[in-house]
């Protein structure tokens, strides 16, 4: 019999040795996964997508690079913790010429949303 059920914290090792290894950490993200005899035989995750949010600059200290500096220091903060990927959205054309001057690609991801 197949069950589907929610990986405990303590269990989230046992995804290092499934498909390429990802393990979230436990703290911020649910895994469900399916078992078949003990078996985990499928595993999805959810997981918060590391992306750059909430940039605001003082009106009177904008058009200059602060937001360049401050996108460069995310990075590196980013890198330092093993991420190997962000992301920034962007609903306005002056934002993506921004970003893909600093060298973001545009991708064709689609969003899809669902209210709980």
């Amino acid at each position: 019999m197949i069950t589907i059920e929610r990986l405990p914290e303590e269990e989230f090792y046992l995804l290092k040795d499934i498909e390429e290894g990802f393990t979230p950490d436990p703290q911020q993200s649910i895994a469900v996964v399916a078992k078949q005899d003990g078996r985990i035989i499928g595993r999805m995750l959810l997981v918060g997508m590391a992306h750059i949010e909430g940039t605001w600059i003082a009106d009177d200290f904008r058009n200059g690079t602060i937001a360049v500096r401050m996108i460069r220091e995310m990075e590196k903060q980013a890198t330092e913790t093993g991420l190997k990927t962000i992301f920034a959205y962007s609903d306005r054309p002056e934002i993506d010429e921004y970003m893909e001057r600093l060298g973001y690609a545009s991708t064709n991801m689609k969003v899809f949303r669902k209210d709980l």
